[in-house]
């Protein structure tokens, strides 16, 4: 269903997303910078956390790897 050029997003599909973006925002915070094996198995655990799982493992993988090679913030 399109409204204004939007597509309507079911409830459940936004909490998903949201589950996703808090869950790689944490992963970032906390693994940027480590191996990209330790960012996928840390990643995989803040999205069991959030309940939600990860359809794609190719773009799981992606996301890892780009966490991988991030550097950790200064704080």
């Amino acid at each position: 269903m399109e409204r204004d050029g939007h597509q309507d997003i079911r409830p459940e599909q936004a909490a998903a997303m949201a589950g996703k973006r808090r869950a790689v925002e944490r992963t970032r915070a906390a693994h940027a910078g480590e191996s990209c094996a330790e960012v996928r198995r840390a990643l995989i655990a803040a999205l069991r956390e959030e309940g939600v799982e990860w359809i794609v493992p190719q773009a799981l993988d992606e996301v890892a790897e780009r966490i991988s090679a991030e550097r950790r913030p200064t704080r």
